[in-house]
């Protein structure tokens, strides 16, 4: 889990001093990665939360969000992760 936040926490800082767009599918997608290549597990999860709609990315870590606030619980997952 540590691993994932140092992960999750570097590329958002990349993020920022880049001059391209970059919001969550990109900062999960880079995250998960960047574990991938360094020997680590995430699981890359996306969902949907209502009124007012909105969809987010982020990893997970043993069932657990990474580098996100409480109202992830908000989100409901578009499928059930894999392995």
């Amino acid at each position: 889990m540590a691993e994932a936040g140092n992960a999750v926490r570097a590329v958002r800082g990349v993020g920022r001093v880049l001059p391209l767009r970059v919001a969550c599918l990109e900062e999960a997608t880079a995250s998960a990665l960047a574990l991938r290549w360094t020997g680590y597990r995430a699981l890359w999860r996306h969902g949907v939360a209502t009124d007012p709609v909105r969809l987010h990315a982020w990893i997970e870590v043993d069932g657990h969000p990474v580098g996100e606030s409480d109202d992830i619980t908000d989100y409901t997952p578009f499928e059930e992760p894999y392995e």
